[in-house]
């Protein structure tokens, strides 16, 4: 959280800090090697393993542009003196939610089974917004408390 700010900031983000540069260079790495035993093994005859090396590569660039892809989720909460509002998606593309301060409620739904974890939501006036899903269960209760402060903390000037 941003305390330097006169209005509180939340930003919440998965754990991941594999960028598109380290994915690149793992993929590069992961290559070589493939290309190596495929090209063997046709030179000796067996040219049938070609087509599987290149489904590898297919699959292995895919799952890595998937991972980056997700580390790049962002939600980012901020309270003003009279608003709650809500940020959360991909820098392309963004969904922006809003909630009147004094009406605002954070709460916790238990998971549909004891095993699943529960989901953290905010709202107010019959709107809600899922937030934290890339969380632990600890990590939301811990934050569900630090929203039920800040909704509920004295009015910040206006930015």
């Amino acid at each position: 959280m941003d305390t330097g700010d006169p209005a509180p900031r939340i930003v919440i983000r998965p754990n991941c800090n594999f960028s598109g540069r380290g994915a690149a260079l793992i993929f590069c790495v992961m290559t070589l090697p493939v290309l190596v035993v495929a090209a063997f093994w046709a030179l000796k005859g067996y040219w049938l393993v070609l087509p599987f090396a290149g489904l590898e590569l297919l699959l292995l660039g895919a799952a890595l542009a998937i991972t980056v892809r997700r580390g790049r989720y962002r939600e980012v909460i901020r309270f003003d003196r009279r608003h709650v509002r809500v940020r959360r998606g991909y820098a392309e593309r963004q969904e922006h939610v809003e909630f009147a301060r004094p009406w605002t409620r954070a709460w916790i739904e238990p998971g549909a089974k004891p095993a699943m974890p529960g989901r953290l939501f905010l709202g107010a006036s019959g709107s809600r917004c899922e937030l934290a899903a890339c969380l632990t269960e600890e990590e939301r209760h811990s934050l569900c408390r630090r929203l039920r402060e800040l909704t509920r903390a004295p009015a910040l000037p206006e930015n």
